[in-house]
Formats: structure tokens, sequence, C-alpha cells
């Protein structure tokens, strides 16, 4: 496209009469380029982008927003501005959004080009929005617009910054600086004017669907709280989808005179973060703070959770895993209390090898070890055949073997024939339960948050630990740094088939059966590939001795690439195990 849309950070403008302080850039004198702004001709300029090509309409678009947010403007043409351009803006978002949505990360330089004109769009918006309520606080208590107008200028720039700081999540990249500042700004100046409980749905953006503005700020603050650079692409897609149901729970106020406990957040409005917890009771100030209740809903998590328990399922996601119940303890331990380190880590700077994907581990197990792998058979498939549920192919170029892509056309290689792939990665730091890794962005390495790792010490050369990715981060280096889980110290491929319950699935497919760790109690057991089997399932195993009955007790885990079952323990088991046991 050659645009580039730099995000730096705008000047801070304060208006000294309701003390309102936002980054908004510095107005320009309007020159001969300078866009349209009035309704016909805006219709007009609308009319003439090319929506065939979303991506060269969106930074088309970008331009004509940033080139009005900088002009002088009267209240009302620049409020009706932003209604012209919203509705056509919020058809380009959607469209892109599902482009990049649950890719491989770090993002290719067309997805990250995506990417950037998705973040332009919003900032833009959000710009707008925030010079109008600048303006108008200017101007006047309310200055020149109707008290209903002016709450739509606070639901737009709250909306669109709200969709930036999730832009930022869904790509595991930090919020740009001064967006939470200017989030709790906002926040103070509508609850200064009695705005927040203001009703509005006018707006083509899935924020701007939240009913009112104390509704919408809490939803950002939790969601932000419930760590989204741990959370797969569905989970954080699960969270943000359940918080517009759990947020009437939660409540935002001034402090109280009682100390604080569990439950209670701690909001600095000057501040450019969610929330602050290093304060003490002594230095929270009525003025200053506000207190954040979530007792209300701590119950709430725990209940449903005991429901998803009795009905012996969990929801899917829309990567196509399934919800870990893990997620409801460490949403209740992010909005009740402050998290603690299991393990002390300690900083060390060595590479490590890792490999990505449960195909490509057990590929890489197995072939140290002389053992025969198998997978279920895939036929050819057309690009422009639907695929039917369930339904996976090979993709050579993958990490991963299993692709949720098609293949182009010609004959599907043979699993065995394609490449054990490894690839180097630094470390920042490590502790018992994992490592800190850090890879350049222009590797080959691609992967996504619960994805399966196989781990091992370069100059050990010795077993594949296998570990779970557990957050990723995009700096704004060119370095992507991810959290793995170890999970286990070694494992052992096998080859299972369906026993006593029938489950449809092709015997002889490759599993990975993992030893019992006593640290964390974890038993024998087994990780198979995409959806699993039922909990209940018996598996025959085939060993040398023969065949060893395996009874499926417990779900510990299932993403979108792998499931991970406690399973009962056997002698033949343990015997399989070998020296990994």
């Amino acid at each position: 496209m050659g645009v580039a849309f730099p995000e730096k950070r705008e000047a801070i403008r304060m208006s000294a009469d309701t003390n309102l302080q936002l980054h908004l850039p510095d107005l320009q004198a309007a020159g001969d380029t300078a866009m349209p702004y009035q309704a016909k001709a805006v219709r007009a300029w609308l009319s003439e982008l090319p929506m065939a090509d979303h991506e060269r309409a969106a930074g088309a678009l970008i331009q004509g927003i940033a080139s009005v947010n900088r002009q002088r403007l009267t209240l009302t043409d620049r409020l009706s501005y932003l209604g012209y351009v919203d509705e056509t803006a919020g058809t380009l978002l959607a469209s892109l959004r599902q482009r990049i949505r649950h890719h491989l990360l770090p993002l290719s330089p067309h997805g990250d080009q995506i990417a950037r004109l998705i973040r332009g769009l919003h900032r833009e918006l959000a710009l707008g929005y925030k010079r109008v309520l600048m303006d108008n606080a200017e101007a006047g208590l309310f200055g020149h617009l109707s008290k209903r107008a002016s709450a739509l200028a606070l639901h737009g720039a709250m909306a669109y910054l709200g969709e930036l700081v999730l832009d930022y999540f869904q790509t595991y990249q930090p919020p740009q600086t001064g967006i939470w500042r200017d989030l709790h700004q906002l926040y103070r100046y509508a609850e200064q004017h009695g705005l927040l409980g203001s009703r509005l749905t006018e707006l083509h953006t899935p924020y701007g669907k939240e009913s009112n503005l104390q509704r919408l700020y809490l939803r950002l603050l939790l969601l932000t709280l419930a760590s989204p650079y741990r959370l797969r692409p569905g989970e954080l897609d699960w969270v943000n989808e359940a918080l517009a149901r759990w947020v009437g729970l939660c409540e935002v106020r001034p402090p109280p005179s009682h100390e604080t406990g569990i439950g209670t957040l701690v909001i600095d409005l000057e501040s450019d973060e969610p929330t602050d917890q290093s304060l003490e009771n002594s230095e929270i100030t009525p003025a200053r703070h506000r207190i954040v209740t979530t007792i209300d809903l701590l119950p709430v998590l725990r209940q449903e959770l005991t429901t998803f328990h009795e009905l012996g399922t969990l929801p899917k996601t829309s990567d196509g895993g399934t919800l870990s119940a893990d997620i409801y303890r460490r949403l209740t331990q992010a909005w009740g209390t402050s998290p603690q380190r299991s393990f002390s880590r300690s900083e060390r700077a060595h590479s490590l090898d890792i490999t990505i994907g449960f195909t490509s581990l057990c590929r890489l197990i197995a072939a140290g070890r002389g053992v025969e792998t198998s997978a279920q058979p895939l036929d050819v498939v057309p690009d422009d055949r639907p695929r039917a549920t369930g339904e996976y192919v090979i993709e050579p170029k993958s990490q991963d073997v299993w692709s949720l892509v098609y293949t182009s056309s010609g004959t599907s290689p043979d699993q065995d024939e394609l490449p054990l792939e490894t690839h180097r990665c630094g470390t920042i730091n490590e502790s018992a339960g994992g490592f800190c890794l850090v890879t350049h962005k222009e590797s080959q390495l691609r992967a996504r948050v619960g994805e399966l790792v196989g781990i091992r010490d370069e100059s050990a050369r010795g077993e594949w630990e296998i570990g779970v990715i557990r957050w990723m981060r995009d700096s704004e280096s060119e370095h992507m740094e991810f959290g793995v889980q170890m999970i286990a110290p070694c494992a052992r491929v096998i080859r299972i088939g369906s026993g006593e319950s029938d489950t449809g699935r092709i015997a002889g497919e490759s599993a990975l059966i993992l030893p019992a760790v006593r640290a964390v109690m974890q038993p024998i057991s087994l990780i198979t590939a995409l959806s699993g089997y039922p909990v209940g399932t018996s598996l025959s195993v085939e060993s040398p001795a023969g065949d060893v009955t395996l009874h499926l007790s417990r779900m510990l885990e299932s993403t979108g690439s792998f499931s991970h079952y406690q399973c009962s323990p056997d002698e033949g088991l343990v015997a399989l195990l070998g020296e990994c046991g």
C-alpha cells in the first residue's frame, strides 16, 4: 500500500475549566488538500472509496479522518462528520479483523500491515471524539452540545479506545502509552457530568453496543486485569464476551473509609495503568482514586464452574479449543486477590532448541528413539472445497503437520517425509516452572498461546522436555517474547486405538505418554492431537509385550491443538515409559 501509520504519542492537552486532560495532536491550518467534512461532500467521498479492496479503502479512510481531526471545525460539524464515517469504518474493521483472526504469531508482514490498519482506524476515530469533548470543555460547561450529544462523544471516545486496547491484546502487544490515562480522564469527566448511566447504541463497533459508559469502563478494566497475554485467542474472545454479562455484578465508586481487601481493586485516575494495587490505604483519596468492587462476581465464577463440572462439559472457544476449567481460577485470582509467583525466577541467558506443535514433537521424539509414528490418512482436497467438521489437512510449510488450512493441489506428502523443524530461541529467565523465551520476528517460528512445544538444551542434546506456551508478547523491537510452562521432563510416543468405547477414531494413532510429576502432584498422563477423546474412554496401547488398556479418567486441558488427560496407572504403562518414568 505504501502508506505508513506511525503510532506516536500525542501531546497532552488540558482544559482549564474542567481539568480534562487528553492526548491530542496539534491543529493545522486547512490547506488545498484538506478533506471534506460537510454532509454532501463526505457522502460523495465515502461512495468513491475502493470498497472492493478493504485494505486500500481502510488506508484512505484513515488518512481522511486524520486530516479532519487536525482541522478546526465547529462542534456540530465534527460530531456529524464522525457519524458519517462510523458505519463505513465498522464495515472495514469487521472484515480486516477477520483476516488476522487467530493467526500464528509473530504476524507476517502483510498481517502486521492489516493490524496497523485496524489500530489506525480505531485510533483516529477515538481522536475525533476526544477532540469533540476537548473543544466542548473549553467552550464552557457542555459548551454548545446537548447532554445527549456530549454522552455520544464520550461513548465514541471510550468505545474506540477500548477497541484499540483489544487490538493490542489480540496481537499480544502492550497498549500504546497514554491510552489508560485518557480512559480514566474520560470516566472522571462522565462522572462529573452525570453521564455514566447514559444508554447509547449508535456506534458501529462491538464496544459501542455496550449499554452505558460505566459498564464499558468496567469491561475494559476487568479484561486488562485478566492477563490477556496468557489467554489463547479463543479464550480472550470468550472472556471479553462473558464480561458483557458479568460487569453488572461489579461497581466503581469513591474509596470507602474502611480498608480494602478481597474483591476490591484501586484505580488511580491520574495514572496510565488500569489499577494500582501498590497503594497503602492512607494514600487513597476520593479526589484521585476509585474502587472497583468485584465481591459479587467471585461467587458467580465459582458457581459457573460448578455447573460446568456437573454437566461434564466446558464451553467451546472460537479457536476450536475447549475452555480450560483453570481459567475460572485465574480470573478469580486476577479480580479478587493479588497473584503470587509459584517459583522464583533466575536470570539466565543461553539458547534452547524448540519445536512447535503436537505432530512435530511426536516425530522428533520418535526419530530419536527409532519409533514409527502414525497418523490418520489424509486425502488431497481442492482449495475451494468446504472442509467438513473436524477435518484437517497436511500443510507442508506449517510448523505443525496438522494444520487448519488447505493444501495446494497435488499429492499430499507422506508425514515422515516432512522435515523435522526445530528453532533456536534465547532465554530471558527461567524457573522450576518454565522459561521466558525470546526469538527474532524474522525467524520462521510461528506459534500461539496454548500450543504444545518441545524444548531441549542445545548443548545437552538429551530428552525433549514438554511444555505449553502460556503467554506471548510482541514488543516494539524486532523480538517476540513468550512464556512456556513445563509440564513434563520427557515423553514417549505410543500408538493407541479405541478400546471398549467406540470413538470412531482410527487405530494406530500416535499419542504422547507423560510420566508422573510429583512436584505438582500430576499422575501419569496422555496427550492426543486435536479434540481428543471423551473422558471415560478406554484405549488400547500397542506394546512389545502385548496391548495395554488405558482408561482416560479426567481432562486436564484441551486447546485448539492438543488434549491432555489424566489416565489410570498401569504397570504396563509404566514399563512403556522406561527410563522416562
